[in-house]
Formats: structure tokens, sequence, C-alpha cells
């Protein structure tokens, strides 16, 4: 029997594109924002005196959508990556404001949170709820905030 020998003989490809590759003006910042802004995400899930961790990487997405927009209004940027930085901004701005939120009312948000870890039936949940509702009012009241 002969032994069948293949030549291997490499093909190389050549490519249309001649120049590297570069990215519109900003988006190294946009990247940073929208991972800082992941982040930021998994900081929220946390239990509450820890969200706090959360405000870091949010405020920073904030600050890098802010230069990665500045850095796009030049005009070379695409429309669509302009479209999704800004939702980006939009999104960690109010993911920051739903963070900071319940240290406005931290004695009530805590006594929620550590109730709701106790609660194993509906009735248990909706008396937390109650109680997160009064605790609520009664702060509110005394800004001069009437329900």
């Amino acid at each position: 029997m002969g032994r069948t020998s293949t030549s291997t003989q490499e093909q190389h490809v050549s490519t249309t594109r001649q120049e590297p590759r570069t990215l519109p003006p900003g988006m190294a910042h946009a990247r940073r924002a929208g991972l800082l802004m992941l982040v930021g995400a998994l900081g929220v899930g946390v239990p509450l005196p820890w969200t706090a961790i959360a405000l870091l990487p949010l405020g920073l997405s904030v600050v890098e959508a802010v230069r990665a927009l500045r850095a796009m209004s030049g005009g070379r940027a695409p429309a669509r990556v302009v479209a999704w930085t800004s939702t980006g901004l939009v999104l960690a701005v109010v993911m920051g404001v739903a963070t900071a939120a319940p240290f406005a009312f931290y004695d009530s948000s805590k006594r929620y949170q550590d109730c709701m870890v106790g609660a194993n039936t509906s009735a248990a949940a909706a008396q937390c709820r109650a109680d997160l509702y009064d605790g609520l009012t009664g702060v509110l009241s005394g800004w001069g905030v009437s329900r």
C-alpha cells in the first residue's frame, strides 16, 4: 500500500482593510461607562448599609458617560452610539437616585428590610409594607408633607 502524502500549504487570505481599525471618538469612555454601570447594578443588590458601595461605580459611570458624549459631540460618532450612551447615562442616574433614596429614610428602610427577611407569609410581608408606609408617613409629616 502506498503512502499518500498531503501537502500543507498555507493560503494567505488578504483583507480588504489596509489601515488599522479605529474607534469613534469617545468610544473608550462609553465602554468604561457601561462596565461601571454593570458593576454598580451588582452593588445595588446587596443589603442596605452596603448598598452605598454601588454609588461609587454609578457615579464614575455618569462621569465617563458625560466624557464620552462630550467627545462624541464632534459629529464623527454614529448616532446609535450617541443614543445608547445617552440611554446609559440616564439609567446610571436613575439607578444612583434609586440607590441613594433609601438613605434619606434609613431607619424606615432598614426596619423594612429586616422585617422582610423574617417574613415568610404574605400576611407578614403585607404587615412589613404597612409598617414601612406608616414610618414614611411619620417622617414626611415631620417635614411638613402630608399624604
